[in-house]
């Protein structure tokens, strides 16, 4: 009913390809993009990251976006606002916070059979 004639698709404005939630996560990944949209020595409301999750600049679901936060601030890659949360790594409405620096990218696996001297 929505398109009779079946002329609908699905166009993003940046991204080549949808993931449909089977990416798996990578929150180094997920870090630098934030950091990418959001810079960093700037305060910015959880609601304003929240927004981005939703929307299609970011192929990562919105329920990532937690989880890299609480890895980010371990790392000291953000830094909150205090007054602005009540226990570390929550991000309830209403948090402030400031990325700092990117997250530093993960290590490549060892490979098997070789030492390093």
């Amino acid at each position: 009913k929505v398109a009779p004639f079946g002329d609908f698709a699905f166009r993003s404005s940046t991204r080549d390809q949808m993931t449909f939630g089977l990416a798996v996560l990578d929150p180094d990944a997920l870090g630098r993009e934030l950091i990418g949209e959001f810079g960093t020595d700037r305060q910015l409301n959880i609601e304003e990251i929240e927004r981005f999750m939703r929307s299609d600049r970011t192929p990562f679901h919105t329920g990532h976006h937690k989880e890299c936060l609480a890895l980010m601030e371990e790392q000291g890659a953000i830094e909150v606002v205090k007054g602005t949360r009540r226990r570390r790594k929550s991000f309830p409405p209403g948090t402030r916070l400031m990325f700092v620096e990117p997250p530093p990218p993960s290590p490549p696996p060892p490979e098997q059979g070789k030492f390093i001297i």
